[in-house]
Order: C-alpha cells, then structure tokens, then sequence
C-alpha cells in the first residue's frame, strides 16, 4: 500500500504503484474552521469509485491531539470504527469493516500535526508505508 500526501489530500494507491487505476481511496482535511470547533479535525474520506467530491464515503473526527478518533460512515451518524490512545492504545472496529482500511486511515491520523498551528502551514509529503497486514481476532 503506497499513501501520497499533496495539498492537504491523501491517495492510497493498491501495492508500491501511484497509477491512478490502482488508487484504493482518498482523505481530504476539512478547512471549514468555522464550522469545526478549536480542538477537532474533520476528514472526509473518499473511495476511489466515488466521482462526488462534495459526498464522501467517510468521515473521521479527531479530537485533542490524536487522543481519539471516530470513523464514521459517510455524513451519518453510524461508526464504523473508534480509536483512543489515553495511556493505551485502544482500537474497536465494527463488524463487516475492513480492518486493512481502518489501519490506513489511523496512519494517516498518526502522520498528521493536528495542532491548530499546522492547519495554517500547508506541507507536501510523501509516505511510503509498504504493505499493511491487518489481523482480524
């Protein structure tokens, strides 16, 4: 799995490949800070086959400084996953969830400076992950 961070948007791409073909979904940082009280991050995750930019597939809420994170379905309230990290790392995935997904997604989390003084400095990375084996108990 190959994850490239530009201009505040992640692409996670199938295998070490960044053809668009291989592109599995994408996550976009909601800059809305208006609309998103001090202290939380809003990201909206898109799946490769959704062509509306303006609907994503799912939602993460991060709040604190990556202390906790809620995974939402699309705009609905329904979770399809939560992570806390208060003094151990806690990690509960729903059924029917692709575990694989969730821990793309919480990496991109843990790369991410949530701090309100990197949400005025935009960065380009590029991460290179390699491949994520998720164990389902």
């Amino acid at each position: 799995m190959q994850i490239v961070s530009l201009h505040g948007r992640c692409k996670v791409f199938r295998g070490e490949s960044t053809d668009s073909s291989k592109l599995l979904f994408w996550v976009k940082e909601v800059k809305e800070s208006s609309k998103i009280p001090p202290g939380i991050t809003k990201l909206n995750v898109f799946l490769a086959k959704n062509p509306d930019e303006n609907k994503s597939d799912f939602r993460v809420i991060i709040f604190g400084s990556k202390r906790s994170c809620t995974v939402y379905a699309g705009e609905s309230p329904n979770i399809v996953a939560k992570m806390e990290n208060n003094g151990g790392f806690n990690v509960v995935v729903n059924p029917n969830v692709d575990y694989a997904f969730i821990v793309a997604l919480l990496m991109i989390v843990n790369d991410m400076d949530c701090s309100d003084e990197s949400k005025n400095n935009s960065r380009d990375s590029a991460i290179g992950i390699g491949m994520i084996t998720a164990l389902s108990i």
